[in-house]
């Protein structure tokens, strides 16, 4: 099976995420890492570590190298924030039925046999298997709740399956804002999609994830997706859904690849090159903590010894706070 890892300026968390598979990943598996904006010096590190995983790149990675280069170097506004789309339909067209996705701040935390996984999603029709959904029970959906079962079938459907409606909830902006900022059953609908479809830490059936991603817009827009994922289990209403029993797959939320929240003077991209000098130079062990986060403190370190005003220890914590604060409001723990 392939495992695909998608990869922006991270390599500390992308050797993180291969380590892990080495670690806890069971049975025949390929990695590919998506590479959408990493330094060619700290993608050489990687190849020395990981001589049989290929790497990459999207079309647009020399010209968002530079990007990162001219906001490190000169304080340019970075606003290459495009989706490598291209890249992922064309690596993902290129696996078999099924395959793992994977983002470089998510690594294994047990055990998984990945020809158990491709059997059970193939025999048992499911076109997204979630390893991971940060304990949110409004992501992994209620289940059959089969005792002593390593996987569980997704009973939950969404709230809304009405077309007008759905579009309604998920593409009108007004609707969406209201929905994020009242809660309630408005919120409630929007989430129970999510049962349908995941960003990663996932198998996907190939076919359904490219008709997910089917001319999808280059930024950000789960809605989109959400909206899709609906669209194809009305088309192919025997579909079926399902999650581990126990979460196999965490995620990060101590950093983020590029993203910024404006109400912080912070520096994400800032924060990111610090962190990857520090796992080139061998001061940042891309394994410790496993299989847990890394330890925050021990980052901590290295950010206030480089002395940089726009990625200050102070700041980055308000924006830890914040990011997280985020994330429980809509019923993820982390």
């Amino acid at each position: 099976m392939d495992v695909l890892i998608k990869s922006f300026f991270r390599p500390y968390y992308l050797a993180r995420c291969l380590y892990s598979l080495k670690r806890f990943m069971k049975g025949r598996y390929r990695a590919h890492v998506l590479d959408d904006g990493t330094p060619g010096r700290y993608l050489e590190k990687i190849r020395v570590l990981f001589p049989d995983v290929l790497i990459t790149h999207a079309e647009q990675h020399t010209q968002k190298c530079a990007a990162i280069d001219r906001h490190l170097t000169q304080g340019a506004e970075f606003d290459a924030h495009t989706l490598p789309i291209a890249l992922w339909t064309q690596a993902v067209q290129s696996c078999g039925t099924h395959f793992l996705m994977l983002e470089e701040d998510s690594w294994l935390v047990g055990d998984v046999d990945a020809d158990e996984l491709l059997h059970y999603a193939s025999d048992q029709r499911v076109v997204c298997l979630k390893l991971g959904w940060n304990n949110n029970p409004r992501v992994g959906g209620r289940t059959e709740n089969k005792a002593g079962s390593l996987f569980q079938l997704i009973t939950e459907r969404p709230l809304v399956t009405q077309r007008t409606a759905a579009r309604l909830l998920l593409a009108n902006r007004w609707v969406r804002a209201a929905a994020a900022r009242l809660g309630g059953p408005l919120e409630r609908a929007r989430l129970s999609f999510y049962p349908l479809y995941s960003v990663s830490s996932a198998v996907f059936d190939r076919a359904y994830w490219l008709d997910v991603w089917h001319q999808a817009p280059d930024r950000v827009n789960e809605n989109a997706q959400l909206l899709r994922a609906l669209e194809w289990l009305r088309a192919h209403p025997e579909s079926q859904y399902a999650r581990l029993s126990e979460e196999r797959v965490h995620t990060s939320f101590i950093t983020t690849s590029y993203g910024r929240l404006r109400v912080f003077p912070f520096d994400m991209l800032r924060l990111n090159y610090w962190l990857n000098e520090a796992w080139l130079e061998g001061r940042l062990d891309a394994c410790a903590g496993l299989p847990g986060d890394f330890d925050v403190a021990a980052l901590k370190e290295i950010v206030a010894a480089a002395g940089d005003p726009r990625c200050r220890v102070e700041d980055w914590e308000a924006w830890m706070a914040h990011f997280r604060a985020l994330h429980r409001a809509v019923g993820s723990e982390v």
